[in-house]
């Protein structure tokens, strides 16, 4: 026994050596010394054949979760992988959406149909694994990351296929050959339902006949007309003609509920889609403020104010010593919708920004 407590065989003989019949000098030396030699036992290598290699499966994928997405998707009843097949792949809950990515790993990974072990018996006993065959070896697995809500902009390209004017008579549901609705949507944009809809909210979209449509600019303004003659008029509501459709919009877009759900009109809403109105109809123009409130004072109710601030997001308000303040409309579907190249094309525009108006922006 060698002093690492390893035992090995003595050999005094070229037989014992078992070396060739016409040993060397050297060999000779060696066996007519008092040197021992030790030698560790020869190990023959496995062999396997097919016929030994158990049958492995490749459609078994490992994902990776941190504690916080485990809970959320362990806690759903309903998983689902939505977009186009050429789409990055996301998995969806009721209402979060979670980016799949697939990482290579330097180690191999065996994949087990389940790992049993044997009972503890108590805190110092060591368990033992039962032997089982694994199904898979792979180097690779997927991490699930939770994500924001993707392609807003296929959303907005898909709905502006389909504008509803409700005051042309000669246009009807039938008129358009993409017919959307909402699950329709659900297979096609990246996102869980519950943010699918808060995103629609963002647009003038209404239900009507059972489909998805956006109103037109025309058909949003006739109805903010409407709405503030009645308010200022007192009228009777039965000369109201626009559907219970766009009321649902209306009630959504502008108004702030109750408890008791009564609706009040929103004044920063509702002064921000005057201003955008009136934006839209020259976007390359520079207004005055003088000039701009001369404009959007008659479309506004009784008691309505507006101010700068209703414009954060829609508009640039510069300061020129010369002309004083200028409003020019700033159209945010025209912006990047990659976050660090849309920043970019607003610094390209406008060296200085307030953080809220970056925030509201971008």
């Amino acid at each position: 026994m060698d002093d690492d407590g390893m035992d090995f065989e003595h050999f005094t003989s070229i037989e014992q050596l078992g070396l060739d019949d016409a040993p060397s000098e050297k060999s000779k030396a060696m066996a007519s010394s008092d040197y021992s030699i030790n030698r560790a036992p020869l190990r023959k290598h496995a062999q396997l054949t097919d016929h030994d290699i158990e049958p492995t499966y490749q459609d078994a994928r490992s994902i990776f979760k941190d504690s916080v997405v485990d809970d959320v998707i362990r806690g759903q009843n309903e998983l689902t992988f939505r977009g186009q097949l050429s789409d990055m792949c996301v998995l969806c809950t009721n209402d979060k959406t979670f980016q799949i990515k697939e990482i290579e790993a330097s180690n191999s990974f065996l994949v087990f149909p389940e790992l049993d072990v044997d009972a503890v018996n108590d805190q110092f006993t060591i368990n033992k694994l039962i032997q089982s065959t694994a199904i898979s070896v792979t180097s690779t697995y997927l991490e699930a990351t939770e994500a924001p809500p993707l392609f807003s902009a296929r959303l907005r390209n898909l709905l502006t296929t389909n504008v509803l004017d409700l005051y042309e008579a000669s246009q009807n549901s039938t008129c358009f050959d993409n017919k959307l609705t909402f699950g329709n949507l659900l297979d096609e944009i990246q996102m869980s339902e519950k943010q699918l809809r808060e995103e629609l909210n963002k647009y003038p979209t209404v239900e009507h006949n059972g489909f998805l449509y956006i109103l037109s600019e025309d058909t949003q303004s006739r109805i903010l007309d409407e709405i503030i003659e009645l308010c200022d008029n007192l009228s009777s509501s039965s000369e109201f003609g626009v559907t219970d459709d766009a009321i649902n919009w209306f009630l959504r877009s502008f108004c702030d509920a109750s408890d008791e759900a009564v609706y009040f009109l929103n004044e920063e809403k509702f002064c921000r889609a005057r201003a955008v109105e009136i934006l839209h109809v020259d976007r390359a123009k520079e207004w005055m403020v003088v000039e701009f409130e001369v404009v959007i004072d008659p479309l506004l109710p009784n008691g309505f104010k507006f101010k700068l601030d209703h414009l954060k997001g829609i508009a640039f308000v510069a300061d020129n010593i010369v002309t004083g303040t200028t409003i020019k409309c700033l159209n945010a579907d025209d912006l990047p919708s990659d976050v660090h190249q849309r920043l970019e094309k607003l610094f390209s525009i406008q060296s200085l920004w307030k953080k809220r108006i970056l925030r509201r922006t971008s």
